[in-house]
Formats: C-alpha cells, sequence, structure tokens
C-alpha cells in the first residue's frame, strides 16, 4: 500500500547517500528541523501534498513539494552555494522509487531559493547561510 512517507524517505535516501554532500553538511540530512547540536547540514522539508484526483474521484497522482537547503555558518554563501550546487545535481531530473508509488516524472527543481543570513544579535560577525530549492515530486499510488 502507497504511504507518503514513502516519498520523504526516497528524497531522503537519494541524499544520505551521497558521500560528497556529506562532506561538504558534515551533520548531515536533516528532516523537518536540525537537532539542537548540528552546524552544516543540508535541511529537508515537505511543503506541500497535493492528491490529484481523476474524473471518477480517485486518485490519478500525488504531487510533492520539498525544501531542499544547505544551511552553513559562514561569513559568506560560497560553501551553501556549493552544496546547493550538489543538491541540484543529485535531484533535479532523478528518478527516485518511492515504494508503492510509480513516479510520473523525474524530481524538477521548481524554484530556488535563498533566505537571507541570519545574523546573531548578539554578534553580527556570526551569520547562517542558507541557500537551496524547491522540488517537486509527481507519483501515482501503485495500489489504486
Amino acid at each position: 500500500m502507497s504511504e507518503s512517507g514513502a516519498v520523504d524517505t526516497a528524497i531522503l535516501e537519494t541524499l544520505r547517500a551521497d558521500a560528497e554532500l556529506l562532506a561538504l553538511c558534515p551533520d548531515g540530512i536533516q528532516y523537518g528541523t536540525a537537532k539542537p547540536t548540528a552546524t552544516r547540514f543540508v535541511l529537508v522539508d515537505r511543503e506541500a501534498h497535493t492528491v490529484d484526483t481523476n474524473l471518477f474521484g480517485g486518485a490519478a497522482g500525488e504531487t510533492f513539494v520539498y525544501l531542499v537547503a544547505a544551511v552553513m555558518p559562514e561569513a559568506t554563501t560560497a560553501p551553501a552555494r556549493l552544496a546547493a550546487t550538489r543538491i541540484r545535481e543529485l535531484l533535479d531530473g532523478a528518478r527516485i522509487t518511492p515504494a508503492g508509488y510509480g513516479l510520473m516524472a523525474p524530481v524538477e527543481e521548481i524554484e530556488s531559493v535563498r533566505p537571507g543570513p541570519d545574523v546573531d544579535p548578539t554578534n553580527p560577525d556570526r551569520r547562517v547561510q542558507q541557500w537551496g530549492g524547491r522540488y517537486q515530486v509527481i507519483v501515482q499510488r501503485l495500489d489504486s
């Protein structure tokens, strides 16, 4: 039976399997929120999940949108940009295989994301850079 967490897992496994990305972000791939001790990591969060119904009311497909961004305590954006480039290489065009689902189209980056740096109010020299994108996954349930 299909279950939406399988799509989350497929995205996470794709990122976690890459040694180059893990070297850039040694605190790993975090889902939803990062562990308190993490400083250099990739944050993955599912922002949207919609079920597209067919004419007869059943699920014709499901669309997921994920925010995937490198987060790093740096004065410049260069390290976060490098990690975001690697994220794009891994996800944009990827053919993931979530359990219980068939992929209807390759994963697609639908928006580049660059939130402004977070500046520590007690020390303006401390900044956290973020760089990444929003990625869309369109799947169909195999058990429908």
